[in-house]
This record gives structure tokens, sequence and C-alpha cells, in this order.
């Protein structure tokens, strides 16, 4: 036992010899050579960094950190011209106007007129005058024909858009009635009916109003008590033209319009009183005043 023991305390400074030497080796290596000096490297591009949370944002700054800066108030805005936005970008306040239509885009046109105006038919107003009785006198109403009516259709086709070739119907009518002593009333009709072609010539200024010429001939035949007659007769119209719609194509016209048609007589009623003038010619010659609605197309 004895033996064992003197043993082990002859081996203690050795097994402390062999745990100091690692550590003792250890602290006597000698330093690892410095890195040779380098180029700085360029910066990296700045990476994209999340916007700080509510939280972060929240929290108190680190104590001996200087005080976040102020936010810095906008600039005062200049004073900018009426109708112009921020940034000095001009724009017109309304949408430039297209240019309107002309009547070379409205090449097909279908107009209704109805007219009113003075005449006087010379034989035929005779002729009302001789059938009033002598011993009485009117109480309503005179003898004379004096307004003529008109009512006429057309259409018109404008090869350019100055100018158009319109053919047209026309229907020209003249009442009278007139009541003598005792209540006996008497009534008369003058009409005729004149299929023609006129000519447009239009001064269109691209805006709202458009003004015309139109001479025209046509071929009359008129009927008055039995009596026909048959003529030429010619037309000129002067007016204006007011459009509106799409293309313009919708217009009212006022117009002043001169008639010449002094029909000869060519036929007269079987029966033949001597006491009653001779109608020799239907004169429809007259001024007049006419409105007329367009549809173009």
């Amino acid at each position: 036992m004895l033996t064992r023991l003197a043993g082990v305390r002859n081996g203690l400074p050795l097994l402390s010899a062999l745990l100091a030497a690692p550590s003792l080796a250890f602290a006597q290596a000698p330093a690892a050579p410095a890195a040779p000096p380098t180029e700085p490297a360029s910066a990296p591009a700045a990476e994209f960094s999340p916007a700080p949370s509510a939280d972060a944002a929240a929290a108190p700054p680190p104590a001996g950190a200087a005080p976040p800066a102020a936010p810095q108030a906008p600039a005062a805005a200049t004073a900018l011209e009426p109708h112009q936005p921020a940034g000095n970008v001009p724009f017109a306040s309304e949408p430039a106007e297209a240019p309107a239509v002309g009547a070379l885009d409205r090449r097909f046109a279908f107009k209704a007129n109805f007219g009113i105006g003075g005449f006087d038919p010379g034989d035929v107003n005779r002729y009302i005058k001789s059938r009033v009785p002598s011993n009485s006198y009117q109480t309503q109403g005179f003898s004379e024909m004096v307004l003529l009516l008109s009512f006429d259709v057309s259409g018109a086709y404008f090869p350019v858009r100055f100018f158009g070739i319109r053919p047209n119907l026309l229907y020209l009518f003249a009442p009278k009635v007139l009541t003598v002593q005792g209540g006996e009333s008497q009534g008369y009709w003058l009409h005729s009916i004149a299929p023609g072609l006129s000519l447009d010539f239009v001064y269109d200024t691209r805006k709202v109003a458009r003004f015309f010429a139109s001479p025209g001939i046509a071929y009359q035949v008129g009927w008055f008590e039995g009596y026909e007659a048959h003529g030429l007769g010619l037309e000129l119209a002067l007016g204006t033209e007011l459009s509106f719609g799409e293309r313009r194509a919708k217009g009212i016209s006022l117009a002043l319009v001169v008639r010449s048609a002094d029909l000869d007589v060519s036929s007269a009623p079987a029966s033949f009183d001597y006491e009653t003038p001779v109608i020799r010619d239907l004169n429809f010659t007259a001024i007049m005043f006419r409105v007329g609605f367009q549809v173009g197309m």
C-alpha cells in the first residue's frame, strides 16, 4: 500500500509538466505575417432597405443620439396662370373646336318650304268683281284676290361644296271668300302646280349660317273656274340657312322669293257669259316670304 502511494506521489510532477507544455508552446508561437495592403474596393450599390415599421418609428432614439431633423415645409407654390396646372404644363381651357362640315359632306338634302306673299292676278280679279251683284254690297272681305300661298318639296345634290342642283315640285294656291248682302257667300280658288329645277349657289363660312341664291325655272299649269293655262315660270330665292345637328345636316331656311309666271289660257269653260270679263291669262307673278325645313345625308 505504501509502495503504491509512493509511486503516485512520484508521478505527479511529471503529469504537471506534461499539462503545462502545450500552453507554453501556444504562448510562444510566432504571430502570423500581416496581409499586404490592397486598393479600396468601390462602394457596392445601395440596396433597398424596407421602411421602418411603426414600432421602430415610435421607439425613442438611443441615449446620446442627435434628435431627428424637423421636416421642412414645402416651398410656396408659384402663382399659376388661369387654367394652368402645377408644373407649368399648359393646356387649353376648352377642347379645340373641330372644323364644321360643309355642304360637300352633305351631298344630298331634302327640303319642304311654306310660303306666303302678295300678287295681282289682273283678269281673275276683274272676273271676281263682276260676279258680285250690282244691287248688293259686300259685308265681309273684298273682291280682289291678293294673297298667294305656296308649298313645295325638293331634293338637292351637291357635287361640290358651293353648288347644288335641286329638282322641285311647287303648289301655289290663292283662296278667296266674300259675303254679300243677304248672307250669300261666294268662294273662288286659283291654284297651280309647277315642277321645276333650280340651282343652289351657297356661300358657306363653316359657321351656323349659310347664305344662298337659287335661280330656277318651272313648267307651270294653272286652273281657275274652268280656265286652264300653261307656261314657264321663273323664280329667284335669296336667303340664309341656319344649320344644326350632326354634320350640320338639319337646317331651317328663310328666303325672299320673286316669281314671274304669266300663263296664257289654253282652254276656257264651254258656257260663256257676255257680262263676265274674259280671262286671257292666269298671272302668278308674286313676291313671297318662304320658310323651309331641310334634312341632309
